[in-house]
């Protein structure tokens, strides 16, 4: 059978003539043959182009068989429609058939070349351009990923294009979208009824982060979530980057609230992080799996209390394990040095922060730390008139429960020996040792 023809508004609607499921092909115009051959058929196009604008494809060349040996040859298609047809097909798991019309995966293939028999050998080769799907409810999206992929009846192997970045789409999840480069390879295989997609060095660059990953993710067959096995190292990279990383619909707003304002600056180096376990128990709370984080801050920059000075020149050691963060270390605050920093949140949902903290130093600086603070507010006055120096160590404590309309509960002392203490507003000066609460003792002003 030859065809020669043009057609206008052409659209192909389900059988259950579901409108919302059509799919418009609008300008199709080909001339093509079809024939029978040695235990199957063939078709070939030496004009087929389907589309208009910049929506239009040419398939000129574009060779099928099938039958007990079935092949593909072209130089370009664009899977987007085909996928959308295939949503059709009864043979395909109800499941499937749904994402494929409500997430549009996309890809350009170029170069494909396809041979094989029916239950047998098989190769295929093709280059992908833009590859990507949209975002799901709580599923990312991604577009433009790109690559070489060469595949047998056992599996394939992805060799990924560095020029071409992908975008990480996760509404739900970072809130923002990533861009990023990759290089490597990704090679999937059977695995029982089931498929694994794994890298064993993937490298990933997105500018203002990076990356090195190994492991991946297994299917088991059977409808449910992959199990995943995934290490990370990560480059060094600047504190504030990690906002673009918090899980959203997994944190309350009140922990997301708390970690955007309290990370200003530092360094965040020899960044390693491991996950292991079925998705299906995640965020592996009891033990199911394992997810742990870790890297050191250097000159970090944190503000652990809005309206109080904020945390400089921070060392210390990051630790997100599970569903939860820790943090310990040193630092300095309005010149006052933090011998001692321990500060985390047990758990996002339902858990608090808490933060402790001792320092010493000079009681000079220990009043320079209370005026910028919130009691300048309504001890200021006798804040501005004092004047100290001597030894003071200091004690600090912070709980912040992680829900709606929860206090903030602040703690802290201040230990002192041998100080010497004058308000400008007396005449005397005084010399003398004194154990007192911070609050209690910056309170007493000219009746001490």
């Amino acid at each position: 059978m030859t065809v020669d023809t043009l057609l206008e508004e052409v659209a192909l609607v389900p059988a259950a003539g579901n409108d919302e499921r059509t799919v418009r092909f609008g300008r199709v115009e080909g001339r093509a043959r079809w024939r029978l051959i040695d235990d199957g058929w063939r078709f070939d196009a030496p004009v087929l182009r389907v589309g208009e604008g910049d929506a239009r494809q040419v398939l000129d060349g574009l060779g099928v068989a099938g039958g007990r040996r079935f092949a593909v040859q072209a130089e370009r298609i664009d899977i987007g429609p085909l996928l959308a047809v295939a949503a059709f097909s009864d043979r395909l798991s109800p499941a499937l058939r749904d994402w494929l019309q409500r997430s549009r995966p996309q890809a350009v293939l170029r170069d494909i070349r396809v041979a094989g028999e029916s239950g047998g050998a098989l190769r295929a080769h093709a280059r992908i351009e833009r590859a990507g799907f949209q975002a799901l409810g709580d599923a990312p999206g991604i577009s433009g990923l790109g690559g070489v992929i060469d595949g047998d009846q056992s599996g394939f192997v992805l060799r990924l294009d560095e020029n071409a970045p992908m975008r990480f789409d996760w509404p739900s999840g970072f809130g923002v979208v990533h861009t990023v480069k990759l290089a490597g390879d990704i090679a999937g295989w059977r695995d029982g009824a089931g498929w694994r997609v794994a890298t064993g060095a993937l490298r990933l660059d997105g500018g203002s982060f990076a990356a090195d990953v190994r492991g991946g993710l297994g299917w088991q067959g059977d409808g449910s979530r992959p199990r995943i096995d995934i290490a990370a190292r990560l480059d060094d990279a600047a504190v504030p980057v990690a906002k673009g990383f918090w899980v959203h619909h997994r944190m309350p707003p009140a922990a997301v609230a708390w970690l955007d304002a309290a990370l200003q600056g530092g360094t965040v180096r020899d960044g390693r992080a491991i996950i292991s376990g079925d998705l299906d128990d995640w965020p592996f709370r009891d033990h199911q799996g394992l997810f742990e984080a870790t890297a050191r801050i250097e000159q970090g920059e944190i503000r652990f209390q809005p309206g109080w000075p904020a945390v400089e020149e921070l060392d210390a050691d990051v630790r997100f394990v599970a569903e939860g963060f820790d943090v310990s270390g040193r630092g300095r605050i309005a010149g006052v040095a933090i011998s001692r920093i321990e500060a985390g949140i047990d758990r996002y949902v339902g858990g608090r922060l808490s933060v402790d903290a001792d320092g010493d130093g000079d009681a000079r600086r220990l009043l320079e730390l209370l005026r910028q603070s919130p009691l300048d507010d309504s001890i200021g006055e006798h804040l501005a008139s004092l004047q100290a120096s001597g030894p003071a160590r200091v004690g600090f404590a912070l709980r912040l429960p992680m829900k709606k309309g929860s206090h903030t509960e602040i703690d802290g002392s201040v230990d002192v020996d041998g100080i010497k203490l004058s308000d400008s507003r007396w005449t005397w000066r005084s010399t003398r040792s004194a154990v007192a609460p911070a609050t209690r003792a910056a309170a007493s002003g000219p009746t001490a």
